[in-house]
């Protein structure tokens, strides 16, 4: 009876060890799949972007200067509307029209998807930059709010010279404690007199362009208004008579008012090979450009799109995209050409 009794005991632990190693086993299985769609839709998220920014652009200009840009998925192309994604030859000489259909399809192409986030990570971007044999003496960061970017950037680029430029005064002190250099200076495309709106809980968002959500509502109370003298980036860096330094990086995150700051420092922008914007796909400041026209002046200047770095979402709609952009005759963009195993003429 005590023997039949172990037996049984033992029947029944051997079932239990058996149950607890196939949980286990399917809870491996699980976690391994869940990485695995995750990771599909972080570069499917990725590849749907770029390919609209490519089909929008495929007209205004010639194959080898989008070819840089990884897009090894040409299957994508094809699932792309033509009435919503490729615009006609006219419509593509026409930049305000541009940038609403660059906008409308991109929103509309990322809106079904979860991911937001950096892709790729902004260290490992610069890190890359390293490898292909970019060392900037001179990086500015315009917007630079507490100095974090800078910050970061740092860590990769430890030899360069840091600058930090940014509007809000109530940032002084946050700058202060990161040692590196900094102005604070409004910027824009010419040296004038301009509204400035505010918000100390809502610093990130303080613009000449009015931010078009409730934390600058025109019935929030905490948000104000003043009049400011804006300056240039060619005025502030001594362009064209006795500039400063030549800027070969160069950051713009300003809350819509990025176009303008390049159009007052394009004798800066000679110099730079590299540059990251924030561009909006909605009209997230009153009045601001959006993404299509950026990047149509910007090709116009000579810069191509290089890189896909962060998206920001409100309530799962696409309204921002980081976009770095390299010059076509920098030794950049022959380097992309050969990491992607792309021969160019």
């Amino acid at each position: 009876m005590q023997e039949s009794r172990v037996k049984r005991n033992v029947r029944w632990i051997f079932y239990l060890a058996t149950l607890i190693a196939l949980v286990a086993s399917c809870l491996s299985l699980y976690i391994s799949l869940k990485k695995q769609s995750d990771n599909h839709s972080t570069t499917l998220e990725h590849q749907l972007v770029s390919e609209t920014v490519q089909a929008h652009l495929k007209n205004s200009m010639p194959a080898p200067e989008i070819a840089h840009m990884n897009f090894s998925d040409t299957s994508l192309l094809s699932s792309i509307s033509p009435n919503s994604a490729m615009a006609t030859a006219s419509e593509m000489s026409n930049p305000l029209r541009c940038s609403q259909d660059v906008n409308n399809t991109i929103a509309e192409l990322s809106s079904g998807h979860s991911v937001n986030g950096k892709i790729p990570d902004l260290t490992k971007f610069c890190q890359r930059l390293c490898r292909r044999g970019y060392a900037p003496k001179h990086i500015v960061d315009i917007g630079a709010h507490w100095g974090s970017w800078s910050t970061k950037v740092q860590r990769v680029f430890s030899n360069s010279n840091f600058h930090m430029m940014e509007a809000n005064p109530q940032a002084m002190s946050k700058l202060q404690r990161t040692k590196i250099p900094y102005e604070i200076a409004l910027l824009g495309e010419r040296e004038e007199s301009v509204t400035y709106y505010s918000n100390p809980s809502a610093s990130t968002g303080n613009s000449v362009f009015r931010e078009a959500t409730q934390h600058f509502d025109e019935k929030n109370r905490a948000v104000s208004s003043s009049t400011r003298q804006q300056t240039t980036l060619d005025a502030l860096l001594g362009y064209p008579n006795e500039p400063k330094f030549t800027v070969d990086f160069l950051k713009i995150d300003a809350q819509g008012s990025e176009l303008n700051i390049l159009r007052g420092g394009q004798n800066v922008l000679k110099g730079v090979s590299v540059l990251l914007l924030e561009c909006s796909i909605l009209q997230y400041n009153r009045g601001a450009p959006l993404a299509g026209e950026v990047i149509s002046w910007l090709h116009s200047k000579g810069f191509v799109l290089h890189e896909i770095l962060e998206f920001n979402r409100l309530n799962n709609v696409l309204f921002q995209v980081d976009f770095a952009f390299i010059r076509k005759e920098h030794f950049l963009f022959e380097n992309a050409h050969k990491d992607a195993k792309i021969t160019i003429s």
